[in-house]
């Protein structure tokens, strides 16, 4: 009988550098789109998924990384796939390409460390059943909006009555979306706590940037439908997973 070999759990210093490129890629994207004008929750989403990675590499352990590259491999494939639509349309402009680039770089990088790391023993489930009916919830709003936002931006700017908006800004939220509706999923594959620790602490800090920002904006006369909606949205699971990183998924 072939000996049975056990993959290291302790990232290489290989698999540090390439789980740096997308955290320094999601970290760039989420701090000018954070700071600038414009639709802040952009920023918020994609500097939210920089941490998951940070926090991976900070830790050091595959099972603190794989649920926020799974989160990053979606993210950048659905940026690099928003980036070509809108070249594709004759709307193609140096911030388009760039955003194109660093979204190849990080993809390429993501999907190396995880086919690298494929077929890796999973840890044991044992989370409650509670926390996989709270994360389905959230997984299927956050699939629905980023769906949408992706795809039909300016439908979706049209259903908030936005007006004047960028709608690649609302591609690219869209994109950050549907890379946590992809951890998500993972996390109800995966129903370990070891590995769910890290994606609870992003979406708390996500949740808990979103709420600011929109209760901000309401505050200072900004009001939208989209502003009341992520105010209700991003509070509720903001509580929900105090909860939930409290009683550590049981």
């Amino acid at each position: 009988m072939a000996p049975i070999v056990m993959i290291p759990v302790r990232l290489t210093l290989r698999e540090r550098g390439l789980l740096l490129v997308p955290a320094a890629v999601g970290c760039a994207f989420g701090l000018v789109l954070l700071l600038l004008p414009g639709n802040r929750f952009v920023g918020a989403e994609e500097l939210c998924s920089a941490v998951g990675l940070g926090l991976a590499l900070r830790q050091g352990d595959w099972l603190t990384a794989r649920l926020p590259l799974v989160a990053a491999l979606a993210i950048y494939t659905a940026v690099l796939a928003s980036c070509v639509l809108v070249a594709g349309e004759g709307l193609g402009t140096p911030r388009v390409y760039l955003a194109l680039a660093a979204s190849a770089a990080a993809l390429t990088s993501a999907g190396a460390l995880l086919v690298q790391r494929r077929g890796q023993p999973r840890p044991a489930a044992d989370v409650g059943r509670w926390l996989l009916a709270f994360v389905t919830l959230r997984t299927a709003v956050a699939g629905v909006l980023g769906t949408a936002a992706l795809f039909f931006p300016a439908e979706f700017a049209a259903t908030f009555s936005l007006a004047g908006v960028d709608l690649f800004l609302y591609r690219l939220g869209g994109a950050a979306l549907i890379g946590f509706t992809a951890m998500g999923i993972g996390e109800l594959r995966s129903r370990a706590w070891s590995e769910l620790r890290t994606p609870a602490a992003m979406v708390l800090l996500l949740a808990g940037l979103c709420a600011v920002i929109s209760l901000a904006s309401l505050a200072i006369g900004e009001r939208s439908s989209l502003g009341y909606l992520v105010a209700l949205l991003a509070s509720a699971v903001a509580a929900a997973t105090i909860v939930e990183l409290r009683r550590s998924g049981r």
